[in-house]
């Protein structure tokens, strides 16, 4: 890919004496819309950025078109999509070529495609592959526009005009480990054809048992028909709708599975076409060499001595007297420097065979007991020892996978359960928050919460009897919360899926924003940040994000500076009138900032009584009675009041009436004596 230097000469000719019929000025730009329905991770400009330069002969861009959005990704394959636009008022050439450049070299990434015929109101995709899992660099694409040749052969005069600019951001990408099995009969040495393997179960630092898809529970329909359905489909030998009703289907795509398999179907029932044939995370079966190829979670190996066991089941029975292993385990060694690839020559007579995995630090594998002192120093011992396992099981079913992923995560677990010593609110009783006070290590409150998190693990349907897991219908069942697994599964489906938004800001180092999604406010959030420098001072020992060498998070930086909530939630718990909101350092000139942040939000006139102000007697002053929908009056304290007294206050004029100033200033140091 070509390198392309802003401020080239050429790129800001003068426009006198061209002939602009001649000349190709388009305006490209990131389509937003497009690129967000598949993808969750992009940084808009922030408020105030000052605008990226393109070429000076667009003419008709406004300073908001100018700004740069950021891509961050992870992923091994993105597609960028690019919309032309008119970028001039001239009557200009609309069509012709856009090149795509970049402000740097970069190794590890490449482009289908680097140059695209096009005119105005194209849309182009391109599509960037990351060829290394490792990379984690950023780089800007530069789009630069040159007019074709015309049909009478005749071109514009101007080259690589700067038309467009995106940053992608890549980020390490998780680590799988491949394995290319064969599976041998032990008695002859002969391939076990047509194996069936159910699960792998881990057994080294904590024990873990999963079905395959990469060592994740992935979503999947409940209706056994539409699991297979939807395996076949995968598989390419079913292209009907997932309907889950076999009249409909025809059943030539069981038949071709099973014949692929080496068997005569003329034979089987519909009930034995069926049999075995599952989503892919289900059972996974060897070829007619006995061979299986598949990826596991590198976070699902340890850094431990660890074996690891996989269950096999025949699927024919006239195989059922044939002499093979219905298990194989492989050890795995720690800390060692390459994983091997093996195949049945490698596999002894009692069926043990030999292979490494690197596991580094924690990114790709799960936490050790020394891992948790280092994290959890203040925990006590046996609290550690209790959660390890529940913890590594979480981070791995909820895709919690890298250090500073799981810094966050650490963090936020060690303050909401007192450093892992409760899994139950402190000083609260069991009818506050409707009956359904904080419980886990994540504290779920209400019962919409509860109820969320038992459909999430397998209740079928309302009726009472029917629920496979319940924990809202009695205290006991509520109390499960408490104890393991739950307490610690609750925490990561909270963490992963309730709470949308967490993981990816733990992926920013965005704290405020990771804090304000779990607490709501900013409860805690020194303790928090100060939990996750401990963390980050562990793991920057094994791990080279450099994310983890950061001991600083700005408001103007975080995802709550665009948040309306979060935003007058960052000003009053810093504001040092509202002694009421713990756990932040007070600071007037934080909170002006934030004032001032929200007086710029439009549409804020129907924000009220969030954090309890309307209750809180240092906000009565902002008080009104209101009727509600409902012919009820109500006490509310709406944000806009108490933002705009409080600016006033923290902000007095520049100019104007001495007195009125020293009235203010004698207001703000009776205010703070007040708060001392």
């Amino acid at each position: 890919m070509r390198v392309y230097e802003v401020g080239r000469e050429s790129n800001y000719a003068e426009c006198e004496g061209l002939t602009f019929w001649d000349e190709f000025l388009p305006y490209v730009r990131l389509d937003v819309d497009s690129f967000m329905e598949n993808n969750s991770s992009l940084k808009e400009p922030k408020l105030g950025e000052e605008p990226k330069s393109l070429s000076g002969t667009l003419n008709i861009l406004t300073e908001e078109q100018k700004k740069v959005y950021t891509i961050v990704t992870d992923e091994d394959e993105t597609i960028i999509p690019l919309v032309i636009e008119k970028g001039s008022d001239k009557n200009m050439d609309e069509d012709g070529i856009i090149e795509v450049c970049a402000d740097k070299k970069v190794e590890g990434i490449s482009f289908e495609k680097e140059s695209f015929e096009t005119s105005v109101g194209s849309t182009i995709l391109l599509k960037v592959t990351k060829t290394d899992p490792t990379l984690e660099d950023e780089i800007e694409l530069r789009l630069v526009a040159n007019d074709d040749p015309g049909y009478i052969g005749e071109e514009g005069e101007l080259e690589d005009v700067l038309c467009g600019r995106v940053i992608v951001k890549f980020k390490k990408s998780i680590e799988y480990v491949s394995l290319d099995m064969k599976f041998n009969n032990l008695a002859n040495n002969e391939p076990l054809a047509r194996a069936m393997v159910q699960s792998y179960t881990i057994n080294g630092a904590f024990t873990y048992q999963q079905n395959f898809a990469h060592g994740q529970k992935c979503p999947q329909s409940s209706d056994d028909l539409k699991k297979k359905q939807t395996y076949l489909k995968h598989l390419g030998l079913y292209t009907d709708d997932i309907d889950g009703d076999i009249k409909n289907n025809p059943i030539d795509a069981f038949n071709t599975f099973w014949s692929n398999r080496g068997y005569n179907v003329d034979d089987f029932t519909d009930g034995q076409l069926l049999n075995g044939i599952e989503l892919e995370e289900g059972n996974m079966y060897t070829d007619e060499n006995g061979e299986m190829k598949f990826k596991i979670l590198k976070s699902a190996l340890i850094n431990a001595d660890t074996t690891l066991t996989f269950q096999l089941n025949d699927i024919d029975s006239s195989l059922s007297n044939d002499n093979f292993s219905e298990s194989i385990e492989i050890h795995i060694k720690k800390q060692t420097e390459s994983f091997e690839s093996f195949d049945g020559d490698d596999v002894n007579s009692d069926g043990v065979v030999e292979i490494n995995v690197n596991a580094a630090c924690i990114c790709n594998r799960g936490m050790t007991l020394v891992d948790l002192e280092n994290l959890a120093p203040n925990a006590i011992a046996n609290d550690r020892s209790t959660y390890l396992d529940a913890i590594n099981l979480t981070c791995n079913e909820f895709e919690i996978h890298t250090c500073i992923e799981k810094a966050h995560f650490i963090a936020q677990l060690l303050t909401e359960s007192a450093n892992l010593s409760a899994t139950k609110e402190f000083g609260v009783s069991n009818t506050s928050y409707g009956g359904y006070p904080g419980r886990g290590l994540i504290q779920l409150t209400y019962k919409s919460t509860y109820r969320g998190y038992e459909q999430f693990v397998g209740t079928e349907g309302e009726n009472e009897q029917n629920k496979t897991d319940d924990f809202t219908s009695s205290l006991t069942n509520k109390e499960k919360l408490e104890q393991l697994p739950h307490a610690a599964l609750s925490a990561g489906w909270f963490y992963r899926m309730y709470k949308g938004g967490i993981l990816s800001a733990s992926r920013e180092d965005d704290i405020l924003e990771v804090t304000a999604r779990i607490n709501g406010g900013f409860n805690g959030f020194n303790d928090r940040k100060n939990k996750l420098t401990t963390c980050k001072a562990y793991l920057k020992t094994l791990c080279s994000n450099s994310q983890l060498d950061s001991d600083t998070y700005n408001y103007e930086d975080s995802r709550i500076y665009n948040n309306r909530t979060y935003t007058f939630g960052w000003a009053i718990y810093h504001d040092t009138k509202f002694t009421c909101k713990t756990g932040v350092t007070k600071d007037n000139d934080g909170a002006l900032v934030a004032y001032q942040r929200f007086q710029s939000f439009s549409n804020t006139s129907s924000l009220k009584n969030t954090y309890q102000i309307a209750t809180l007697s240092e906000f009565s002053e902002y008080r009104k009675t209101e009727t509600n929908g409902k012919g009820v009056e109500e006490t509310v304290v709406y944000f806009d009041d108490v933002v705009t007294d409080r600016e006033g206050t923290l902000n007095p004029p520049e100019n104007g009436d001495q007195e009125n100033n020293d009235q203010t200033n004698t207001n703000l140091q009776n205010e703070n004596e007040r708060s001392n």
